[in-house]
């Protein structure tokens, strides 16, 4: 009896010891509420201003000693206004990798965002790419796709504040989540540095296609409770002509909300083509629930030319 009591005392020691080596969380976030996009008479229920941006991720790590690590992850959306997968028809299209990590830095394989996107893009935009007052489409998003890269390695790389990324995928798949394979091998990298208030980010992109390429730039600054956002854009599209943008925008904390404004714009060979100013609020009830707010107008539009939303986000 009391050998027995050693060996299950032993066994649980070592099953504690190696899930404190290995993890597997799982995250995501339910977005729903109730508005209308620019460029559409429809309203009603939608997800994340119509974003398809609701997602569940399972993200692991296995600690391998000697500080090195092997990392996995997938994601997938989903719309909860009605069950649907989102917006492709790749399950896993959030992200799909594998990799490893150390004191060298983080080497990932599979499909994955882009440097660009993820670490300039999406920084500056004080909407985050969400809610119909997103604003980063219309700005620094203006070359052929930029969010991700299937058949893809990524490298990333952090120390003192500086941080970079490079990234390389496969050519004649479809990388992108095309219909059509890319004849060439579409790459990315980014820089940016970061240290109290400040933190200013550059990228550049090519998706693989025939002429597209973009330059991108970033920068914020925190004054307190104010953070000050702006963005530039610049290069080609797929017709080879001059593709440029900005946005300039700010967010104001104030108790458990935090105001949101911004103004983007873009041109293809100097034709405008949108001038779209947002606002917007957010109310964190609890660290993982938030109730938001936002109002959109486009100039450039036709007809439609505004937007709202009012809606609730759970995080988990």
């Amino acid at each position: 009896m009391k050998k027995s009591l050693i060996a299950l005392a032993t066994l649980t020691a070592f099953a504690g010891a190696a899930s404190a080596q290995s993890s597997v969380v799982m995250g995501g976030f339910v977005d729903l509420g109730v508005g209308k996009n620019t460029g559409t008479a429809d309203k009603g229920i939608q997800d994340g201003g119509g974003t398809g941006g609701s997602r569940l991720n399972f993200n692991a790590k296995e600690d391998l000693g000697g500080g090195l690590k092997a990392i996995a992850g997938f994601e997938t959306r989903f719309r909860p206004d009605d069950g649907r997968q989102g917006n492709t028809t790749s399950f896993w299209d959030g992200y799909s990798f594998v990799g490893m990590e150390g004191g060298f830095g983080k080497v990932m394989l599979g499909r994955q965002y882009t440097p660009s996107f993820i670490f300039v893009q999406n920084k500056v935009d004080p909407f985050r790419g969400d809610t119909v007052a997103t604003l980063r489409q219309a700005s620094l998003q203006i070359a052929p796709e930029t969010v991700r890269f299937g058949n893809a390695i990524r490298y990333d790389f952090t120390a003192g504040g500086f941080g970079f990324s490079g990234m390389i995928a496969e050519k004649g798949k479809t990388n992108r989540g095309d219909t059509a394979a890319i004849p060439k091998k579409p790459f990315s990298i980014a820089g940016w540095y970061g240290a109290g208030p400040l933190w200013v980010g550059v990228s550049y992109i090519k998706p693989g296609t025939t002429n597209g390429k973009l330059m991108n730039a970033g920068i914020t600054y925190a004054l307190g409770a104010l953070t000050l956002r702006g963005g530039l854009a610049n290069g080609t599209n797929d017709a080879d002509a001059k593709v440029k943008g900005y946005l300039l925008g700010a967010t104001y904390d104030v108790g458990s909300g935090q105001f949101k404004v911004g103004y983007a714009t873009n041109k293809t060979a100097n034709v405008t083509n949108s001038k779209r100013f947002a606002i917007g609020y957010q109310y964190d009830l609890s660290k993982r629930t938030f109730l938001y707010t936002d109002f959109v107008r486009d100039s450039k539009l036709a007809t439609q030319k505004t937007g709202y939303d009012f809606g609730i986000r759970h995080n988990f």
